[in-house]
């Protein structure tokens, strides 16, 4: 197929509970969606927008405890790209984005869980420095 090796899906499954997030520029213009199963990825929901703007993509994908996904992906703002992160729920719900860096370029942020904890490492470069930059946050509301 033809396809992005460095701009592919991210996965996150907890039981029969399973997240997709993902990243398409078939529209010609930049867009990534999540979609949620319950039947261990039998059967997905219908996809529900991520972005805002116009994603770069970047998508990574995290399970919470109450089922409901932490997603976080790049953004193209003028001047700079963005870093954001935002909770959708299975029934298509998104909670307001979050802002984490900027000036991500063609950056390949991560995201995992640990206990209680989501963490974030990427690499930022708003202006003539760059730097490597981490954060972390509740898993819960």
């Amino acid at each position: 197929i033809e396809g992005c090796p460095v701009n592919g899906p991210s996965v996150s499954a907890e039981r029969s509970s399973v997240a997709v997030g993902w990243f398409t520029g078939a529209t010609g213009s930049g867009r990534a969606f999540v979609s949620f199963s319950s039947d261990g990825g039998a059967t997905f929901g219908v996809p529900v927008p991520i972005e805002e703007t116009e994603a770069i993509g970047r998508v990574q994908i995290q399970l919470l405890p109450d089922g409901g996904a932490a997603v976080l992906w790049i953004e193209s703002h003028r001047p700079q790209s963005q870093l954001r992160l935002r909770r959708i729920d299975p029934a298509g719900g998104r909670s307001a984005s979050i802002l984490l860096g900027e000036g991500m370029g063609q950056g390949h942020p991560r995201m995992t869980k640990n206990g209680d904890e989501l963490l974030f490492a990427w690499v930022e470069s708003p202006d003539s420095s760059t730097g490597i930059r981490t954060a972390r946050a509740s898993t819960s509301r």
